[in-house]
């Protein structure tokens, strides 16, 4: 069964003492009285880089450096101070890879860095890099400056794209459109194309920077054409609609000449400013010419001291809205 070293079962199946490994191991320093302040790593880990798919380890790297920058201590070199917080900055995928490594694997900055990009900025990663470059494009009414800063942020985002400096202007000019082309060269004092790449980029950065002094303000403002400010199509369409609803329901709810003579007489107690007072309407015949005591039918069966119970039933004769209305 083998020798007997007094171990259980149970002793088999548990871990032993935990040792602490990492894939780092800081350099010795001579400094005995140097610590990492606390304010200093919590600084870091409010920067932490988790390795998803939206960060960018370059700017992760970036960020990190000028933080360790900001220490300075006798005796101390920047690779003691890297290496020994760079763990602090990393959580989420890129921590547990740096846990798999094999223990004290990196001693040096160069060596972190570099396993570090190899992990987290793969080789499909810089091949698409690499094509932005390539089939740079301005985009719609974009100055040259803000052209000019977005083709530099794809540069520093692949700082390995290997691509000498007339190969960078060539895409950038390339992709201009024709007004902004026209004004680079414009600006150089002629074709960019027939400057040596030296003397192209000092160019590309004066014009640019004039650009962004001189332009900026007049394309935020908006054109005025004739003393007449553009007007949003759909804002205009939708000004027009309610007013053409506005004058349907005027329309709609307006009174006939008519109908308001005859609510007014209907109801002579109504508060309708817009009807006047004195209204000659006849309830035997319904004209507006004259009243009851005028009418010529009257007068025909009687004169104008008939009794009003032919009156009455004149009005009921005529009267549309009566229940004995007899139309003749």
């Amino acid at each position: 069964m083998g020798e007997n070293n007094n171990r259980t079962l149970r002793d088999y199946g548990v871990p032993g003492a935990f040792f602490m490994s990492s894939g780092i191991t800081p350099p010795t320093t001579q400094a005995n009285d140097f610590e990492l302040k606390p304010a200093l790593i919590q600084l870091v880990s409010q920067n932490q880089f988790h390795g998803l798919s939206n960060e960018c380890p370059q700017d992760h790297l970036r960020r990190f450096l000028d933080l360790c920058s900001t220490v300075k201590h006798n005796g101390v070199t920047q690779d003691y101070i890297r290496l020994s917080l760079f763990k602090f900055s990393l959580a989420g995928e890129a921590a547990r890879w740096l846990v798999n490594l094999p223990p004290n694997s990196l001693t040096t900055w160069d060596e972190v860095t570099k396993a570090f990009l190899g992990r987290f900025y793969p080789l499909s990663k810089t091949t698409d890099m690499r094509s932005q470059i390539m089939d740079f494009q301005d985009r719609d009414r974009e100055s040259l400056y803000d052209a000019w800063e977005r083709f530099k942020a794809l540069l520093r985002a692949c700082p390995h794209h290997q691509m000498e400096d007339w190969l960078q202007l060539h895409c950038f000019y390339k992709g201009l459109s024709k007004q902004n082309r026209t004004s680079l060269d414009a600006g150089a004092g002629g074709p960019i194309m027939q400057k040596d790449p030296t003397t192209a980029l000092e160019l590309i950065e004066k014009v640019v920077q004039n650009d962004k002094d001189w332009s900026r303000g007049e394309r935020d403002t908006p054109s005025k054409k004739g003393g007449r400010y553009d007007v949003d199509g759909v804002q205009l369409l939708s000004s027009k609609v309610d007013a053409l609803v506005t004058q349907l329901k005027q329309n709609t709810l307006a009174p006939s000449p008519s109908h308001a003579n005859v609510s007014m007489l209907s109801n002579p107690q109504s508060s309708n400013v817009n009807m006047p007072m004195n209204i000659m309407f006849c309830d035997v015949c319904g004209s507006y010419d004259h009243t009851p005591v005028q009418c010529h039918l009257l007068e025909s069966q009687g004169g104008t001291n008939a009794p009003m119970e032919q009156v009455n039933a004149m009005h009921q004769r005529f009267d549309p809205y009566s229940n004995t209305f007899n139309p003749g």
